[in-house]
């Protein structure tokens, strides 16, 4: 506050701390992106070398663009990862199934399970670390219009309240909840929200 006077008389310097303030939150967020991220990936060595970080956020970014050429889910993407061993198995399938091209997901999964070997957890150690920040169910916008036409349209609140229960502990799979879990299939996508979803 002590400042304000005298930037507003400087107009110069005004410019200078913004701009230091914005140089500074594009590397924060940029650090933190890449710590978030590796999380989801379970990439935990704290140590790193900024060479590792650097070789860790190309990793990801390739993940993210092999996601988006092959129309793979975002959610259900970093959950079936979060279940996979440092070592292929059967458990694999079900992240292949979400890729138009499992091979191009393969040409990845080799490359992130090589950098496991890195990390000093077991796959159980890392599976629940990984588990604890790639949730299970989120709020699709389909089946929060699905709430909003039930309870709007026939005064049925049972559809909220059981959205609402399922994401009470997102990050647990839940029985005889796995259709919480679907991105929406062509006819149930929501193309305009008012919610803020």
């Amino acid at each position: 506050e002590s400042l304000l006077p005298l930037l507003a008389e400087n107009t110069e310097a005004a410019v200078e701390v913004a701009q230091d303030v914005l140089k500074s939150y594009v590397e924060r967020y940029q650090n933190d992106w890449l710590a978030g991220m590796r999380a989801k990936c379970g990439l935990f060595n704290a140590s790193a070398s900024d060479k590792t970080k650097q070789d860790d956020k190309a990793l990801i970014e390739e993940l993210l663009k092999t996601m988006e050429e092959n129309n793979a889910d975002f959610t259900l993407t970093f959950h079936y990862l979060s279940r996979l061993s440092a070592q292929p198995s059967e458990e694999d399938k079900k992240i292949r199934d979400l890729f138009d091209r499992p091979s191009q997901f393969d040409n990845w999964t080799a490359r992130w399970q090589e950098r496991l070997s890195n990390e000093k957890y077991s796959d159980v150690e890392r599976q629940e670390k990984m588990q604890a920040v790639n949730p299970v169910y989120i709020p699709r916008n389909h089946q929060v219009e699905a709430a909003i036409r039930a309870a709007e349209d026939h005064g049925d609140f049972s559809v909220f309240h059981d959205l609402h229960e399922v994401l009470q502990n997102p990050y647990v799979q839940q029985e005889g909840k796995d259709h919480y879990m679907s991105p929406p299939e062509p006819h149930e996508e929501v193309k305009q929200t008012f919610c803020g979803t």
